[in-house]
């Protein structure tokens, strides 16, 4: 048995591997929820990687031009 942070990695004979949570499980569950809350807000706030991306390409003159302008 090999344990991963949060979990204990079994491996069984057959082949099997099973992740069994350890008796931190619920701290675990706490820190995710809250990365994933956190996670959540900021993207509430500054929007998705797609939508910063867009505003990005907006504000900048000339970004979206097709062909190459250099040669």
């Amino acid at each position: 048995m090999v344990s991963v942070s949060y979990f204990n990695l079994i491996r069984h004979s057959d082949g099997r591997v099973e992740f069994v949570p350890t008796q931190s499980h619920d701290q675990w569950v706490r820190e995710n929820r809250e990365a994933l809350e956190a996670y959540a807000w900021r993207i509430a706030s500054d929007g998705s990687a797609a939508a910063r991306l867009r505003r990005y390409l907006a504000a900048q003159p000339g970004a979206l031009a097709t062909g190459d302008s250099q040669g």
